[in-house]
């Protein structure tokens, strides 16, 4: 089974035996813009691409989300003031790739 675990509001893959977890992105602070950001990980778990305007669902906006854009919106990462705003979108990107089944165990 997969699914969407995170802070309280998740499913708790423990009821159906040993849970194997592995985090899809991490939410990073950028020092120089005094935000936060969010970056997407591969099978390694390490770093390889920001989140950006192109990882948006379909009809959202950057500013739904409170989000700063890059200096190249098309190719950099969206800036969030606030953790939870970065936590929002970074939810939003990963149940988008899970209902257009872009998101497997595996990729």
């Amino acid at each position: 089974m997969f699914g969407l675990d995170h802070k309280r509001k998740g499913l708790d893959l423990r009821q159906f035996g040993k849970a194997d977890t592995k985090r899809a992105t991490l939410i990073e602070w950028d020092t120089d813009r005094q935000k936060w950001y969010v970056l997407w990980m591969d099978e390694n778990e390490e770093v390889d691409f920001h989140l950006g305007v192109s990882e948006l669902p379909k009809g959202r906006t950057p500013e739904e989300f409170n989000a700063t854009l890059h200096e190249d919106p098309a190719a950099g990462p969206l800036f969030f003031d606030d953790y939870e705003d970065a936590i929002a979108f970074e939810v939003a990107v990963i149940q988008k790739l899970q209902q257009e089944g872009n998101l497997t165990e595996n990729g």
